[in-house]
């Protein structure tokens, strides 16, 4: 009440990797799946590494502490913990990737690593809630937290990668709009205010 101001939320910027080579295609032999993450609490980590048993086609690497939360993780033999990564080393492997998964339990939660993959225009398999719908619309394929849930929706979104990249491209259009729309907004709610 002491500050007159009306509150305004402003869509997350997608990140710019038009210096890493955004949507490159690499015919992966296995097909590569990054996983995006930090091993937080919020992440499915039990469920993702059972999904990757089910994926003995894929090589899947994920990113992250793993000293968080990874002592009593099982992988197979065709995953691995990278750690955290330097942001060019991180920027190169999203580029070579054929699928992004991010995942997260909490369902008001907003993934970064959405926008990591829209922005690097990578077929990107996330957690089936409200605000990931809202912010990707149909440039994702939506799971639940099971790992058979988890394993179908790594196929398919690789199976649909050129239709996917495609998707990518037109979500990456909306949401720039959105932002645009929102930054005149909030151009405009200044000049009127001072």
């Amino acid at each position: 009440d002491q500050y007159p101001v009306e509150n305004m939320v402003l869509p997350d910027l997608l990140p710019d990797f038009a210096t890493t080579a955004a949507g490159q295609r690499v015919e992966n032999t296995p097909a590569k799946v990054l996983v995006i993450g930090s091993f937080a609490e919020d992440e499915p980590l039990e469920d993702m590494a059972t999904a990757c048993a089910l994926l003995p086609e894929f090589e899947i690497e994920f990113t992250g502490n793993p000293n968080r939360r990874a002592k009593a993780l099982v992988l197979p033999e065709t995953a691995r913990l990278l750690g955290y990564l330097e942001q060019q080393e991180f920027d190169t492997k999203l580029a070579i990737a054929d699928v992004i998964l991010a995942l997260t339990q909490d369902h008001d939660c907003f993934l970064r690593s959405a926008c990591e993959a829209i922005g690097g225009i990578k077929p990107l398999v996330t957690t089936d809630t409200e605000a990931l719908r809202r912010f990707l619309g149909n440039a994702a394929v939506f799971v639940t937290l099971s790992p058979e849930s988890i394993a179908s929706g790594i196929r398919q979104a690789y199976e649909e990668r050129d239709a996917m990249t495609d998707r990518a491209l037109q979500q990456i259009k909306r949401i720039e709009a959105r932002q645009e729309s929102a930054l005149q907004s909030l151009r405009t709610r200044i000049e009127n205010n001072i």
